[in-house]
């Protein structure tokens, strides 16, 4: 679950970048409804009904309760968006919006317990908008201030204005600042009381690992989730959980509200200032004070264990789960993300003889690594790749039947079951949309059962491998959670974890009969996993009746269980071979790793000594977990509509009750109506130093011209705004902006200051960008959102245009000066469809306008006064067609050093119209316009790949030619400066064809600082040290077309501002090592001297302080 603000909104919008990860796929082929209550709007699509009545009810009965907590009502309605496209768990709580997204499957995830996940998300995301919106220090519809600085290099080139780019300052002064620890912890917290989520024993387990072996969170590093890995990332939500709970236990449940309240004050950015105001004490005083509470309660707690002596299977990774057997016992199969940073797994098999490890194959989906098969023996590489829930052996040992996440045609990406031949070493497709996990193969039959998702609720299911056919074999249908069946030995019944609110039983499926009974079901305790031994004596189980998750085992002809393992951290997930060995899945303070115990040895010891937490004074154990109680609740009685509601609903408002504990509330259910969050301004402050009136700014300082710098300053302020609104349900979305530069054009008085044609003729930088996601028509996946882009700007040169004149016949020429403005106008449309996941392509149309104005003058030479005039120098129209391919490994420094592979092929048609001349026609002035037909292509590559676990290297190459070789240097294609090689300025390296590469070696100089300095925490520091070469050919210029090479490095910094969004920090320099002229053409109306231009051998400077290192130059 997360929190979700304006992250991506957050790009200057300097320049687009087509990504496939920026676009979803459109889901328009199932209708969207709306169940409207006091509070609420749930959206959901046809077919998920009661999830939306499950959610409109939950919604309504916590309302009460968090509101009044924080003392805040939203000012809208909240809309609830219900996604069930993707077997996939999360919820996000757009807090500028009112919106929160919940994606229906329920949540299963080895480091948490098992709650109804309806009553947890809804929860959850409601706390999270009202208590981070009773931290704002703002309005929500001012999420942010902007402050912008732009700096350009130095103009040399007589035709150029200004020059390109070289430096970019974008910082969002935010209207929260809120650390991760505290909004979770929150979110998790919810009230005193309310059982929806708690401190389990799952939660417990990874606390008490991380404190007793010294590797818990500090303070600073709670606040962000930046630079950690999957479990690290997990135990913000952990510690920020146990760390908010030890708080209200302190000073009481207020102590939420007040904390919330000093965050909303101006000044206060920390959780150590924030909790001084709140309690008198410092942050990082309460925190030392609860991590040395917490190693006293676990220290005493765990002093009594002696603890198992295990063998360790796999201690790579963190997450390692689900070992199974092979029928012949010879190999061992399980799941691990060893290599990775994130909790993503892959299958492994272990030889139980020789103790190699996996067959040498990997069959991938979109993954960066393959290998190649080795002709025998066995290797480190996976069998195969991003398996999404446990798998199974045939009876025979010959295959393996796995589940992986497909993507259909509709754009939904569903668990299907597959199989893998060990034999041919190929892989069969058994099922397709099938919503399925868990599967376990018939002790005999070549049938498999699993479970399926549908509709929020899971069920037992039988799939013949033989031609996919689906059977299902139970029928909740209120939201029950089912997980990892087992057979029994002669298949005759299925044991399976059930969850209908709170922990796990478990229970046991007669085939025939299709008769369930409970067979192990304990109120005090969650217990999971079975597993039936091939003599079926045995269930084996995991169970946390002693506080800690062991494995068990109980005779299933009568008698007590029997404890086999005795765990500080926990125990999961049984399998027990022939031979009577025995491997399971052991939490550690590292993580999840495989071990096993020998079943003899295990059955014959005594087991001594078991966890025994303090209990409080209250009553209750002092926030371990043990307790299994919770809030009474009982969703059963609603069910989903029937096709009568929707026929009516398509038509009108259908009003219906839905029943709560607090009243029964009538509801309003309709076909969905278009609703739009809160229109959103970004306030702007951008210093657009382009003009240089008095010279550079740095100059100007350096020289004490206080009063000149103020001059440039003012001449280049632009004050405006961004703005955005969209759809909750991601339909229709618009993002715009609109600067003025107020210093641009003097202004005779405060009247003609304000007046319309003056503000008409400032500087000013506007644009529209309104995007619509999926053609109606279109239901498949690669159905296109169309983008509309509207874009203004305009320059004013203060003596742009020089005229040579003669007042008298014998007069010395005399030249006069006058004031210039372009004006240039763009309008593009785009249709960008998303085919998978590393895959968009694009195809555009455009217009452009460029326009030059003169203001009017006097004519001494011609004694009258010449109005002024509008010229349009270029206009052009475009075709494109893009695609963009996108493969990059996700780990902690992905974000500073990326490692993957983005390409970008582009093929563009410009008709283009330039201006060459004038002839007289009928009397007046009329422009002559050469005519180009423009066929360009560019391909642009970036490849990162590791050298070592700390160290990268990338690179970058960029080839671009027109087809046609226009010979006007207006059509030029540049591949200096940030964008290119910084070795040497844009301008500078110029042509019909041009290419370039570049490569870069980046290391790290210091990792996890995570120091914090009032709104920032510094993250890490990285050096990048590039080498570049690149040419152009077919330049009108008549440049040099030999090689062009160049070093360079950069120093980049990750920090983040206000707890939650990310800042980079960039400072690059570059050396070119060729001298060379560009020689102007004849006809520029200022030449140099020489006619020339020098480039080369100087020391260049760039630098950024953006939300990504790729916002202007192009890795």
């Amino acid at each position: 679950m997360a929190i979700a603000g304006f992250l991506g909104l957050m790009q200057t919008p300097v320049q687009a970048q087509l990504s496939p990860s920026l676009y979803d796929y459109p889901h328009n082929h199932l209708p969207w409804y709306t169940i409207e209550s006091e509070h609420y709007l749930i959206h959901f699509q046809k077919g998920n009904s009661r999830s939306a009545k499950v959610a409109s009810r939950i919604a309504e009965e916590v309302y009460p309760g968090i509101t009044e907590l924080y003392m805040l009502e939203p000012d809208t309605k909240i809309s609830i968006t219900l996604n069930d496209r993707q077997d996939y768990s999360n919820g996000a709580a757009y807090f500028f919006d009112n919106q929160i997204q919940i994606w229906v499957p329920a949540l299963n995830t080895p480091l948490r317990g098992t709650n109804n996940w309806l009553r947890d998300v809804i929860s959850h995301e409601l706390t999270h908008i009202i208590q981070l919106q009773a931290s704002m220090k703002k309005s929500r519809r001012l999420p942010a201030v902007y402050f912008q600085w732009l700096s350009y290099e130095d103009v040399r080139r007589p035709d150029v204005l200004y020059g390109y780019p070289r430096g970019i300052i974008t910082h969002p002064f935010a209207s929260i600042s809120i650390p991760a620890w505290l909004a979770e912890g929150s979110a998790q917290y919810q009230r005193s009381g309310w059982y929806y989520d708690t401190w389990d024993t799952h939660r417990d387990m990874v606390l008490r690992s991380a404190i007793l072996n010294d590797n818990y969170l500090s303070l600073e590093e709670m606040g962000i989730f930046s630079s950690k890995n999957s479990l690290q990332r997990e135990q913000v939500y952990n510690q920020g959980f146990s760390f908010t709970i030890y708080l209200v236990q302190q000073y009481g449940e207020e102590i939420l509200p007040k904390i919330s309240d000093a965050f909303s004050r101006s000044g206060v950015y920390s959780a150590d200032e924030a909790l001084k105001v709140a309690t008198g004490k410092s942050g990082n005083e309460i925190f030392d004070e609860w991590v040395n509470n917490r190693k006293s309660f676990y220290t005493n707690a765990t002093e009594d264990i002696s603890p198992s002596e295990t063998k360790t299977i796999e201690g790579d990774g963190f997450m390692n789960f689900f070992p199974r057997f092979s029928p012949s016992n010879n190999r061992i199969a399980y799941l691990s993300n060893k290599g990775r940073d994130e909790s993503r797994t892959s299958l492994y098999i272990t030889d139980t003889e020789n103790k190699s490890r996996s067959p040498g194959l990997s069959i991938s989906l979109g993954e960066l690594k393959t290998s190649k098969p080795l002709s025998c023996g066995f290797g480190n590489d996976p069998l195969i790749e991003k398996i999404h829930s446990s798998f199974s052996f045939s009876p025979d040992g010959e295959k393996i039947a796995f589940i992986r996440r497909e993507l259909n045609a509709y754009g939904e990406q569903y668990d299907d079951l597959f199989t893998y031949n060990f034999e041919t070493g190929k892989q069969q497709r058994v099922t397709k949309s099938a919503r399925l996990s868990s599967p376990v193969w018939h002790p005999t039959d070549n049938k498999v059962v699993a479970i399926v998702q549908s509709q929020g609720t899971q069920n037992i299911v039988l799939v013949d491998t033989t031609n996919g056919e689906v059977t299902q074999l139970t029928d909740y249908d209120r939201g029950q959670q089912l997980f990892t069946p087992a057979w029994n030995q002669d298949g005759s019944m299925i044991y399976f974890a059930f969850s209908d609110a709170k922990g796990r039983e478990i229970r046991r499926l007669h085939i025939k009969s299709k008769e369930i009974e409970t067979v192990i079901a304990d109120p005090y305790a969650d217990v999971r996993d079975p597993f039936i031994d091939s003599e079926g004596e045995f269930l084996y189980y995991a169970s946390d009746r002693t506080g800690i998750f062991n494995i068990y085992r109980m005779p299933l002809q009568g008698g007590e269980p029997q404890q086999l393992t005795n765990v500080i951290g926990g125990a999961f997930m049984p399998n027990v071979s022939s031979d009577n060995q025995v491997v399971f899945a052991e939490y550690t303070g590292q993580g999840y790793r495989i071990s096993s115990i020998n079943l003899n040895e295990a059955t014959d010891r005594t087991l001594k000594g078991g966890y025994n937490p303090v209990y409080n004074e209250n009553g209750f154990l002092a926030y371990s977990g043990m307790e299994n109680s919770g809030k009474s609740f009982d969703d059963s009685d609603l069910v989903g509509f029937n096709e009568s509601f929707y026929r009516r609903a398509d038509t009108s408002s259908v009003s219906f009750n839905i029943a709560s504990s607090t009243e029964t509330g009538t509801r309003q259910f309709y076909e969905y109506r278009e609703t739009f969050t809160s229109l959103s301004f970004y306030p702007v402050i951008r210093f657009d130093n382009y003009t240089k009136l008095n010279g550079s700014n740095g100059s100007l300082i350096r020289s004490g011209q206080f009063g000149d710098l103020g001059e440039n300053l003012l001449r280049d302020l632009k004050l405006g705004t961004y703005i955005s609104s969209r759809e909750v349900i991601d339909k229709l979305s618009i993002f715009g902006g609109a600067l003025f530069g107020f210093g641009s054009r003097s202004a005779d008085g405060i009247g003609d200051f304000f007046s319309p044609s003056r503000l008409s003729d400032l500087d000013r930088d506007l644009f529209l960008i309104t995007e619509y996601q999926g053609l109606p028509f279109i239901k498949k996946r690669w159905s296109p959102t169309i983008s509309l882009e509207l874009y203004n700007l305009r320059r004013n040169v203060d003596n742009g245009l020089s005229i040579e004149e003669f007042p008298c016949t014998s007069c010395l020429p005399d030249t006069l000066n006058a004031d210039i403005a372009y004006n240039i106008w763009e309008a593009d449309l785009f249709l960008r469809s998303k085919i998978d996941e590393s895959n968009l392509v694009e195809l555009g149309v455009g217009y452009t306008s460029y326009k030059v104005q003169t203001d009017g003058f006097f004519s001494r030479e011609l004694k009258q006064f010449i109005p002024s005039s509008s010229t349009e120098y270029f206009k052009g129209t475009f075709i494109s067609a893009s695609h963009v391919l996108e493969m990059f490994r996700p780990y902690k420094h992905s974000d500073i050093a990326p490692i993957g592979f983005r390409s970008f092929l582009k093929y563009t048609y410009e008709r283009g119209k330039l201006l060459d001349d004038y002839e007289i026609r009928d009397g007046s002035l009329t422009p002559i316009y050469n005519t180009e037909n423009n066929h360009s292509v560019e391909l642009s590559t970036r490849l990162g790949f590791s050298f070592s676990d700390q160290t990268t290297g990338q690179i970058n190459s960029r080839f671009f030619s027109y087809l046609n070789k226009p010979d006007d240097s207006f059509y030029l294609d540049y591949i200096g400066g940030f964008t290119g090689m910084r070795s040497y300025p844009f301008f500078a390296l110029g042509g019909s064809t041009t290419a370039f590469g570049q490569f870069s070696y980046i290391f790290p100089l210091l990792t996890d600082i995570k120091q914090q300095a009032g709104r920032y925490t510094l993250d890490k520091i990285f050096i990048r040290v590039f080498a570049e070469g690149g040419s152009t050919w077919d330049s009108p210029l008549h440049s040099d077309q030999s090689l062009k090479t160049g070093i360079g490095s950069e120093i980049r910094f990750a920090f983040n501002s206000y707890y939650l969004f990310p800042l980079k920090l960039f400072i690059s320099t570059a050396y070119g090592f060729n001298k060379f002229d560009v020689t102007l053409p004849d006809e520029f109306i200022t030449e140099t001297p020489t006619g020339k231009v020098s480039y080369g051998r100087e020391l260049l400077l760039h630098f950024g302080l953006t939300f990504d290192f790729n916002v202007l130059n192009n890795e």
